[in-house]
C-alpha cells in the first residue's frame, strides 16, 4: 500500500539547500521514492498554515519510505538538509481505495478496492481505464 511522506522545509541557507536538491532524488529510485510535489505554488484554503516549501514525496509502501529515510545512502544528503532548513516531517500511509474520476464513476456508483481490480464487477469493468493509482 503506498505511503506519503509530507514535508514542510524553511529554507534558511538557500546555496546549501541548492546542493540538498542536487543529491536528493538519486537516493530515492532504490527505494521506489517519487516526488509528487516539490515546491511549487500553493493556495491555503483553510486553517492557520505556515508555509514555505512543501513537498510530497510517494513511496511504495510505508517500510520502504522507511529503509529510505534511515539508509546509508539518504544519511549524508539528510546531514545537508538539517544544517541548511527547518523541516518538519510527516509519513502517511495510503488507502488501498482505487479513485476514478468524478465523470467516468458507473450508473450503479459501485466503489471498490484496488487489491480486487483483476475481477472487477461488470459495472466497474469497462471504466477501470480511468483508475487512477
Amino acid at each position: 500500500m503506498a505511503a506519503y511522506m509530507i514535508v514542510e522545509n524553511e529554507v534558511t541557507d538557500a546555496e546549501g539547500f541548492r546542493e540538498y536538491q542536487k543529491r536528493v532524488g538519486s537516493t530515492l529510485l532504490s527505494y521506489g521514492g517519487t516526488f509528487l510535489v516539490r515546491g511549487g505554488t500553493y493556495e491555503i484554503l483553510e486553517g492557520d498554515w505556515h508555509l514555505h516549501r512543501l513537498i510530497l514525496l510517494e513511496f511504495p509502501s510505508v517500510e520502504q519510505a522507511w529503509r529510505w529515510y534511515q539508509s546509508d545512502a539518504y544519511a549524508p544528503v539528510k546531514d545537508i538538509r538539517l544544517k541548511t532548513a527547518l523541516t518538519q516531517v510527516i509519513l502517511v500511509q495510503g488507502n488501498s481505495y482505487v479513485m476514478i474520476k468524478a465523470e467516468a464513476l458507473p450508473p450503479c456508483g459501485c466503489l471498490f478496492r484496488g487489491e480486487v481490480l483483476q475481477h472487477l464487477p461488470p459495472c466497474v469493468a469497462r471504466f477501470a481505464r480511468y483508475a487512477i493509482r
